[in-house]
């Protein structure tokens, strides 16, 4: 299927004026205060005829709509098998639901553009959520899963806390981001390692490995506790530098799409760490998060982590500690499958666990 571009000018209100213009050959919805990205693919109508399950994929802080470009494809039909370019073909089964798929470019990233004398005054998780649900009424979809990965982690909880009757499903991926833990220990330990790592550029004199056994320790379910402890640097052996030697073209891609989100770095958002407390993003971090008993609170849906063993930017034991706080699932995929980004260096892999997530009985 070919994936269709839209655009659309967004102030954070429902109402969607469905004029279609054109500029530069991208057919335009208009909104308001900033324009957004977006790209469709598959059917609206099931083959029964019903309305067809929908799939929003919110990319992460070094991404843009394309980032899920090897994923959806094998969610919009139930026949056709897909190989994503470059990558060793796989055996695994074909669908057996179709999805009508949205990949959207959050304000500020790829091709959106916020319009705003101080673009920071209009970039929070609020605007995120409702630039998401903006582009549902376009679409004219009333509700959605939500598969989001790291930073877009914050857009899927915002949406889900503001709008849960819309979202179906929450899926995060290699994230926790936009959560915070209700107990106070457990949310300095998420802190103090995004601090030492993520925002501090790796500080070589924190125990990394004494934090994230105190984390695995926490863990209620037996078989997660007894895995085998890995340290970063065995995490990143087996992650990011492995995936760069062995999917090079692929690898150049992530580092392209990064390159793509002009407007976000102009307005100081994901400087070489250490990271400035001016960082918009951190801000969004600190200031708009929900702890886990406020989005259960709101949010009564499923909710699933997917988190490769090999991510060393946002570590298995977060995301399966914060999957237990919220009754929710965690797939931990196994060594050497992909690191921070496994959506494109394992896509089958990765689109059956979305899969599982979103069928699971």
């Amino acid at each position: 299927r070919v994936l269709r571009p839209h655009s659309a000018f967004d102030t954070r209100r429902r109402a969607i004026n469905h004029t279609s213009a054109t500029t530069g050959g991208m057919p335009l919805i208009k909104l308001d205060d900033c324009s957004l990205e977006y790209f469709t693919c598959g059917s609206k109508t099931a083959e029964d005829g019903s309305p067809a399950p929908v799939i929003t994929w919110v990319h992460g802080a070094g991404g843009n709509a394309f980032t899920f470009w090897a994923n959806t494809p094998g969610f919009v039909t139930s026949s056709v098998p897909f190989h994503a370019p470059g990558l060793p073909e796989s055996s695994a089964p074909l669908s057996k639901k179709a999805y009508y798929c949205i990949m959207i470019s959050m304000r500020g990233w790829g091709g959106s553009r916020i319009h705003a004398k101080d673009p920071v005054q209009v970039f929070s998780a609020a605007h995120f959520a409702a630039d998401l649900l903006a582009v549902l009424d376009a679409e004219g979809v009333e509700e959605t899963a939500l598969v989001c990965h790291s930073f877009g982690g914050t857009v899927g909880v915002h949406t889900a806390f503001t709008a849960p009757e819309r979202v179906t499903a929450l899926v995060m991926v290699s994230t926790t981001f936009g959560l915070l833990f209700s107990e106070s220990a457990e949310d300095r330990l998420q802190k103090d390692f995004l601090e030492a790592w993520n925002f501090g550029g790796m500080k070589q004199d924190f125990d990394y490995s004494k934090l994230l056994a105190q984390v695995q320790g926490r863990l209620s379910d037996d078989a997660l506790r007894a895995r085998p402890f890995v340290d970063m640097d065995g995490r990143l052996q087996a992650g990011c530098y492995l995936w760069m030697k062995k999917a090079p073209e692929v690898w150049n891609l992530r580092t392209l799409l990064h390159q793509a989100n002009v407007q976000v770095k102009e307005m100081g958002c994901m400087a070489p760490p250490p990271r400035s407390a001016e960082d918009p993003m951190l801000k969004i971090y600190y200031d708009e998060s929900k702890t886990d008993a406020e989005l259960r609170e709101k949010f009564l849906g499923p909710i699933s982590f997917i988190c490769p063993a090999d991510d060393a930017a946002v570590p298995w034991e977060f995301c399966a500690l914060m999957a237990e706080r919220l009754g929710g699932s965690i797939d931990v995929m196994e060594s050497s499958l992909g690191d921070h980004s496994v959506m494109m260096f394992s896509p089958a892999e990765f689109n059956a666990s979305v899969r599982s997530a979103l069928e699971r009985v």
